[in-house]
């Protein structure tokens, strides 16, 4: 994957970086490495000029789609009274992080802020326009499935129609029309998206600007099982914490990126010695300032397996990959978080392992090592395809100014 996309996907990205300069340079350098294009660009004296211009309130083109600008003001405008609350939450991270260390300029971090949601916005114009031009359709029964899961979270009655009203006007500053409208149009991004990377095929007589197939050969499967044999041991005696970030498919790109940065300090967190029941408070109280944040927070702590033949596919992977004491990466994967007839969420998790011992070998043609094989390497090759593609879109469909390209 082409390193500014990193970059430019995850706040965590940006700290990461911060933590190897604090390292190797002390508090001078820690502050220069807070100017938001650095992290691009090193010390390049253009890229500092287009710092100072911001600072000094200039409205600086980020990107332009279909002929429209993005710009600084307009993405200011959009984000609103949240762009306050996003810098106070980086700034405290900073602070929390590098005690001693002076202050960056405010403007330097909001500058960055703006960034993010400048590039998140080109992605879902772009995604937008191909929906439209591909005639993507979302059932309505999908999307009022979305919407009772999401009255039961704020505690609606179904048929309340004006606590509903009151809920959408207040949280989202639509009436319910123009919200049910707007999940529409999320879920329709978020289907041509998936199209382009292959996860239902290509789409019958149409070509698509982007196609990434999606398919695993027997070879990968052979590969992948001969480099991680030892993990092929059927398990018993499992214990196991598992945190998790649950939203709907309908989420934005930005939104996304967010719960997952969210999660990854989670991760940090605990691995640096902070209790389960601490790390679960963060989580709980990141989330909650995500502005207009339709995600929920599950934690299952100290539980308990006879087997491993009992556990959900892509958690079963997880724990056999740990050590006791070990922490996973952040997963993705789909699951029903409800009854039967609710839609399916999107779930960010990690798992702590606190315990297992190993059994009996699994052999290549064993049914539970091919079905976990297939389903795991499809699940990577899904999260490497939407990143490819969200590349692509910006390459071919945005202008970005020469002065914000990586050097």
């Amino acid at each position: 994957m082409p390193r500014h996309s990193r970059l430019f996907l995850s706040l965590c990205i940006l700290l990461a970086f911060l933590t190897v300069i604090v390292n190797q340079s002390h508090a001078v350098a820690a502050q220069e490495a807070l100017l938001p294009f650095d992290v691009l660009g090193a010390s390049d004296p253009e890229l500092k000029k287009l710092v100072d211009r911001f600072i000094q309130g200039e409205n600086l083109i980020l990107g332009v789609v279909d002929g429209e600008a993005i710009t600084t003001e307009s993405i200011k405008g959009e984000l609103g009274m949240s762009l306050d609350a996003r810098v106070n939450t980086w700034l405290d991270e900073l602070r929390r992080r590098y005690a001693g260390v002076s202050d960056p300029p405010r403007e330097q971090l909001e500058l960055s802020v703006i960034y993010y949601a400048a590039r998140a916005k080109a992605i879902e114009i772009v995604l937008q326009r191909e929906a439209e031009r591909a005639n993507v359709t979302v059932p309505d029964a999908l999307i009022d499935a979305y919407i009772v899961q999401l009255k039961k979270e704020y505690n609606i009655d179904p048929m309340d129609a004006k606590a509903w009203a009151r809920c959408t006007i207040q949280n989202f500053n639509r009436t319910p029309n123009e919200y049910r409208d707007d999940i529409r149009i999320r879920y329709e991004r978020q289907r041509v998206l998936e199209f382009m990377a292959g996860r239902y095929g290509p789409i019958p007589g149409l070509q698509l600007p982007v196609f990434y197939p999606l398919d695993v050969t027997p070879k990968e499967m052979r590969e992948r099982y001969e480099t991680t044999k030892e993990q092929w041991k059927s398990l018993v005696d499992i214990r196991y914490s598992r945190l998790a970030v649950a939203f709907q498919p309908a989420a934005s790109v930005d939104d996304r990126n967010k719960y997952k940065t969210i999660l990854e300090e989670g991760r940090r967190r605990l691995q640096n010695g902070e209790s389960i029941a601490s790390v679960t408070g963060y989580l709980k109280s990141a989330i909650a300032q995500v502005e207009g944040a339709q995600a929920t927070v599950a934690v299952d702590t100290d539980v308990s397996v006879a087997t491993d033949a009992t556990l959900e596919s892509s958690l079963a992977t997880r724990i056999r990959s740990l050590k006791p004491g070990e922490i996973s990466d952040v997963v993705n994967i789909r699951e029903k978080t409800g009854g039967e007839n609710e839609p399916e969420k999107v779930v960010f998790y990690i798992v702590k392992l606190h315990a297992k011992r190993e059994d009996i070998s699994r052999l290549f043609a064993d049914p539970v090592v091919q079905r976990e094989l297939q389903i795991n390497l499809m699940a990577e090759k899904l999260d490497r395809n939407i990143e490819r593609v969200q590349e692509t879109l910006i390459e071919r469909a945005v202008i970005i100014p020469k002065s914000l390209r990586l050097r």
